[in-house]
């Protein structure tokens, strides 16, 4: 089992002071600290583990992590090298501070540390505890901006064959003029096709063993997690800062899951929020693909609906209407059957026609899905030749639009218009 070692605010680590500790996770515990020439830089100690086995797969883990760190040399990600300060160090196992030998402490042969060179900032997880609503630093703009450079570091390791595993608002560095984010601690990093479980630190249910908070709800996907698991932790992520709601439980992970972004974040573009959404789903297939078309989709309206990775919710049948031949004057019913992929969802949004001559009734339920109906009225002074109108179907995801296509004839001679609008009455939305 690990057990965490602990320094004391001005302690010396090989000529880097201690200012502050910033974080403690389930492998090691970062501080603050200043070199000689005041230069700020941020310093990971590997937590101390037994029995020798476990000390020795977790050395190797914290090298590895350290040769990826001094190997990156890439935009939001850190740089930094390993340092090993020789011992003995005597342990005191309660408070993990080092001191003099005595019965009850452990003795260690050396101390495991990796030097990080990010800008000096908050975590992303502090500035959700402690930035008023009304900062510039909680606008949607500001927060887009650190999702794509977060994303774009992420697209680097997955270029590399590597998963992160454990991204969420602690392992982010927001510099002190909010312009930069820096994703750190790539403990967990690995390749995607040899790694199992995905973050550290679960949140326990009523009993047993629970799931690490921003790791995806499949259990089978938390086993063997690939680049579309960083995507919905990055997702999440974002929901936690824009909406407050921090997931110490299984109750407030569902609640950060199902909060309406567009609602807590009244700024954020509808584009930006359909992509926060989907970035979440439940089935990897149906989030954006790579950290590329996230950044993208973020970026760019059209890439939400353009991009290869997003998959469509709603079905439209069918997804065009040929209307048939009419007369002038001459009134038809229509319809579409909308229908939600989602076992048990009902299509949810609004139809919108902007021409008049195409009249939307209100829609009628068949079991989940809705059944849209119109009526198409051809003005009786209509030209002969054919014609196409559309029907617009907007749901909080998506659009789409159904051609209307029709002819019209000549008219008869000596025919009357209007005889079926005599009979036929409106009915609007």
């Amino acid at each position: 089992m690990p057990a965490p070692l602990t320094h004391s605010v001005g302690d010396l680590v090989s000529g880097w002071r201690i200012i502050e500790p910033l974080g403690r996770g389930a492998h090691g515990t970062v501080y603050r600290v200043v070199g000689g020439a005041g230069e700020a830089r941020l310093l990971k100690e590997m937590h101390h583990y037994q029995p020798a086995d476990l000390a020795a797969e977790s050395l190797n883990r914290f090298i590895a992590e350290c040769r990826l760190v001094g190997s990156l040399d890439a935009d939001f990600l850190p740089r930094g090298r390993g340092l090993t300060v020789p011992g003995p160090f005597h342990i005191d196992p309660r408070t993990g501070s080092a001191g003099e030998a005595a019965a009850d402490t452990v003795t260690i042969d050396a101390r495991h540390y990796l030097l990080l060179d990010v800008p000096a900032g908050e975590t992303l997880e502090e500035l959700a505890r402690t930035v008023p609503p009304d900062n510039p630093l909680r606008a949607p703009s500001t927060v887009v901006v650190w999702l794509t450079q977060i994303a774009s570091a992420l697209d680097r390791l997955h270029d590399m064959g590597l998963v992160h595993r454990d991204v969420k608002p602690e392992n982010i560095i927001i510099s002190d003029n909010g312009a930069h984010a820096t994703l750190i601690d790539l403990g967990l990093a690995a390749p995607y096709t040899e790694v199992s479980g995905y973050g550290t630190q679960p949140v326990p249910p009523a009993s047993g063993a629970g799931a690490p908070p921003y790791a995806p709800p499949d259990p089978y996907e938390q086993d063997e997690p690939t680049p579309r698991s960083d995507v919905y932790a990055l997702g999440l992520t974002a929901r936690r800062y824009f909406s407050g709601i921090a997931p110490t439980s299984p109750a407030a992970i569902e609640r950060l899951r199902r909060v309406n972004l567009q609602e807590v974040a009244p700024e954020l573009r509808p584009h930006q929020a359909l992509l926060l959404d989907r970035a979440i789903e439940a089935d990897p297939s149906q989030r954006p693909a790579t950290m590329l078309a996230f950044a993208d989709g973020l970026r760019r309206p059209q890439a939400t609906r353009s991009a290869p990775s997003w998959v469509s919710h709603l079905e439209v049948s069918p997804p065009a209407i040929h209307a048939g031949t009419f007369r002038p004057g001459q009134m038809r019913d229509l319809s579409v059957l909308l229908h939600d992929k989602r076992p048990g969802r009902q299509p949810e949004g609004e139809a919108i026609s902007e021409d008049p001559n195409l009249r939307i009734l209100p829609p009628a339920l068949r079991g989940h899905d809705v059944l849209l109906q119109m009526v198409l009225r051809v003005p009786a002074n209509q030209a002969a030749g054919s014609y196409t109108t559309t029907l617009t179907i907007r749901t909080s995801h998506e659009e789409h639009e159904v051609p209307v296509t029709f002819e019209v004839s000549e008219r008869e001679r000596g025919a009357r218009s209007g005889c079926i609008g005599a009979v036929l009455p409106w009915l609007g939305v």
